[in-house]
């Protein structure tokens, strides 16, 4: 099996703060949020650009069945469902099914179907199929920002496992797993599924305080690929918006914005291409 395409990144927020949110994202990087919407039927607010990547979403208030979602997870900077796009979404669940991993819900109408696995297997990851289309859905974004990877962080010692689940599930073919040994990170990547596997390496390494705030489904920045990084970048610092941090070698650069600013969510713009590790 192999996934068609990643549709989107669910990004958790409460209710109240999903339009400031939204008029951010907008903002900075050129999207296209639109106004949220209520979902009154399942009491979610909701907000989704397919160009950018992204959907924004929340409990609407008490009675929704995500109201206790903010007791295990943090308010800010949490992820929800990740959403690839498959050809055939019946056949999907079959063989997900055989492969031991339980679908804990399916919902959509017809052309719009999804199922969502077990994060508890998934090293605390939701991961959704849909047959929904979200290609050429939108409007572009400033920069010619394309949206690369969301980077998933987990515990160093089940890095290798997560990739052969993940590889299994979405027929991704990971990038051998890698040691930074200045940030002290181990990393692995496959560009075409829109995800990087992002690890401690010991309890010294750069990310271990932000592995430890987020626990078990974490994530670190989310990535978009630009036509010109000193460009994107000037243009958003401009617009007030820090800097955190610059690294890699030309080619290879990327720039992280001030992640307060993004409602808790990492943000990073970069020049490498899709496939180009670092």
């Amino acid at each position: 099996m192999r996934v068609r395409r990643l549709n989107r990144v669910e990004l958790l927020l409460p209710a109240e703060d999903i339009p400031d949110a939204a008029q951010v994202f907008n903002d900075a990087l050129g999207g296209h949020l639109p106004e949220p919407e209520d979902l009154d039927d399942v009491k979610v607010r909701t907000t989704t650009d397919f160009a950018m990547g992204i959907e924004l979403f929340g409990p609407l208030d008490d009675t929704s069945p995500l109201a206790g979602v903010f007791d295990r997870k943090p308010r800010r900077g949490s992820i929800g469902p990740i959403v690839w796009e498959v050809e055939d979404l019946d056949a999907t669940r079959a063989f997900v099914e055989s492969q031991g991993y339980g679908v804990v819900y399916e919902f959509g109408s017809p052309g719009q179907r999804q199922i969502h696995l077990d994060e508890d297997q998934l090293f605390g990851f939701g991961l959704t199929f849909t047959e929904q289309s979200g290609e050429d859905a939108g409007s572009p974004m400033s920069f010619g920002a394309k949206f690369q990877r969301v980077e998933l962080m987990v515990d160093g010692k089940h890095i290798e496992s997560a990739r052969e689940a993940f590889a299994e599930l979405l027929g991704a073919s990971f990038s051998p797993t890698r040691h930074y040994p200045g940030p002290d990170i181990l990393s692995s990547t496959d560009d075409f599924v829109g995800l990087e596997l992002l690890a401690p390496a010991s309890a010294t390494s750069q990310i271990a305080p932000l592995f430890q705030a987020k626990g078990r489904g974490g994530i670190g920045p989310l990535v978009w690929k630009v036509d010109d990084l000193d460009e994107a970048t000037k243009a958003i610092v401009d617009r007030g918006y820090g800097i955190q941090y610059e690294f890699g070698e030309p080619g290879g650069r990327q720039v992280h914005f001030d992640a307060e600013q993004f409602f808790g969510f990492g943000v990073t713009i970069t020049e490498r291409e899709l496939g180009q590790h670092l």
